[in-house]
C-alpha cells in the first residue's frame, strides 16, 4: 500500500511523485486565469502595435536604405518655400527594417552657405533604384492621436503584480525591476506566474527564487544588452 500525505495531492498516473512535505503552488483560479489571459492578449496586441510604430534610428540608415532601394515611403517636415528657416526637422520612413524616425538639420555655415540635409534626402529618394513615395509636410509632422495599448496593459500588469498571488519563480520586486526595464517580460510574468497558463496542476516551489537585488543588477546589465540584440534581430527579420 502507498501512503498519501494529507494536504499533498496524489501524483497523476505516469508522473513523478512529489516529495513528502514539498511546498506546492496551486494553479490559478478561474477568475485569476481569465485576468491573466486578458493581460496576455493585451500585451501581445501592444507588442504588434509597437512593431508598426517608428523607432528612433540614425539618419544614415535612411540614406543607406534609399541608396540600396530598400525604402518604400518617406514622410518629412520641411520649411515653407522661401522661408529662411534653420533648425531640426523630422523625417519618417518605411522599408529597410522597422519603420524609422530621425531628425535632419537645416543650418547656415558662416551665416551664408546653407546646409540642408533634407535636400540630401529628397535627392537620394529621387535617385533610389526603386520608386519611393515621398510626402512633404510643411513646418511639422502631425503626430495625430495614437492610443498606446501597452501603457494601459502595462499598468494593469503592474497592478496584478502588486495585488495578485506571490510569484513562484521570482519575488515581486524581482519581476518589477526586470519587467520595467524590459516591458516584453510582463508577458512572461502573466504567462508563467505563479503557474504556467497551460498547467492545471500544482507545481513545487523552487528552493530559491530570483530576488529583487539580483534582478536590479540584471535590469541594468544583461537586460539592456539582450534587449538590444533582440531589437537588432527583429529589425533584421522585418
Amino acid at each position: 500500500m502507498s501512503a498519501v500525505t494529507p494536504g499533498v495531492p496524489a501524483p497523476a498516473s505516469g508522473s513523478d511523485p512529489l516529495a513528502v512535505g514539498e511546498l506546492l503552488v496551486p494553479p490559478s483560479s478561474r477568475t485569476a486565469l481569465a485576468v491573466r489571459l486578458l493581460l496576455a492578449v493585451g500585451l501581445l496586441v501592444s507588442l504588434l502595435q509597437s512593431l508598426t510604430e517608428p523607432v528612433e534610428r540614425p539618419l544614415g540608415d535612411l540614406l543607406h536604405g534609399l541608396q540600396e532601394g530598400e525604402v518604400r515611403t518617406v514622410t518629412m517636415a520641411r520649411p515653407e518655400p522661401g522661408a529662411e528657416a534653420h533648425g531640426t526637422w523630422e523625417v519618417r520612413w518605411t522599408g529597410g527594417g522597422l519603420p524609422g524616425r530621425a531628425s535632419y538639420e537645416v543650418a547656415a555655415e558662416d551665416g551664408f552657405h546653407v546646409v540642408d540635409e533634407g535636400q540630401l534626402i529628397l535627392d537620394a529618394a529621387k535617385h533610389s533604384p526603386t520608386p519611393v513615395d515621398v510626402t512633404v509636410r510643411y513646418n511639422f509632422l502631425d503626430p495625430g492621436t495614437t492610443w498606446h495599448v501597452g501603457a494601459f496593459v502595462g499598468l494593469a500588469a503592474l497592478l496584478w503584480l502588486i495585488g495578485g498571488p506571490q510569484p513562484r519563480l521570482a519575488t515581486k520586486w524581482a519581476w518589477f525591476w526586470i519587467a520595467c526595464n524590459a516591458p516584453l517580460l510582463w508577458l512572461a510574468f502573466v504567462v508563467l506566474e505563479p503557474v504556467p497558463l497551460w498547467n492545471n496542476r500544482p507545481l513545487p516551489q523552487p528552493p530559491r527564487r530570483l530576488t529583487g537585488g539580483w534582478a536590479f543588477l540584471l535590469s541594468v546589465t544583461a537586460v539592456p544588452f539582450v534587449g538590444g540584440v533582440l531589437m537588432s534581430a527583429i529589425d533584421w527579420l522585418f
